[in-house]
């Protein structure tokens, strides 16, 4: 990995303003809701790019329509959390357990005719991804409810880095 400390809000930022157009031509409005100061974490910009990016294309791509994505970025002195929220059908406690596994896909309903497509790899490799940033991900699910959370230390001279940059 190249490893680096990065602005985290600044880098969500940027993400969401990149992935809006794409969002609203599938009908989904993102909100966001990040703290407002800088947040300086060490990682690979590029592998954390490509996890967060892999949530943001699930929450569009699984959400009922017209929809919202939320994504909310929290900040406490040792760590931070991302969460990515979004309403889509329900699934069961089987299946959730599974979301995270290697080419693991949600069997659609006949009703589901609409399902698209994909591997099956999006979120193994996030969580693959955020695991070797020594983050952990995880998802609350209830009745068609979802929320996908990031979880990640903060190191401890970031917040040194922090308060010189408010001051």
């Amino acid at each position: 990995m190249n490893l680096q400390e990065v602005d985290f809000h600044n880098l969500m930022e940027q993400l969401v303003s990149e992935f809006e157009p794409v969002a609203r031509e599938q009908g989904i409005t993102l909100l966001q809701e990040l703290s407002p100061e800088p947040v300086i974490i060490s990682m690979d910009v590029e592998q954390m790019v490509r996890a967060i990016d892999n949530l943001l294309m699930n929450a569009t791509k699984f959400s009922l329509l017209p929809g919202e994505v939320k994504i909310g970025l929290i900040t406490g002195e040792k760590f931070i959390q991302l969460s990515i929220e979004n309403q889509g059908q329900p699934i069961t406690k089987e299946q959730e357990e599974l979301l995270f596994q290697r080419f693991y896909r949600t069997e659609p309903k006949r009703s589901d005719m609409y399902m698209p497509p994909g591997y099956g790899l999006g979120l193994s490799i996030a969580r693959n991804i955020i695991e070797l940033h020594g983050g952990r991900i995880w998802l609350d699910h209830q009745q068609g409810e979802y929320r996908f959370c990031i979880e990640m230390k903060r190191p401890m001279h970031a917040n040194a880095v922090q308060q010189e940059i408010r001051q």
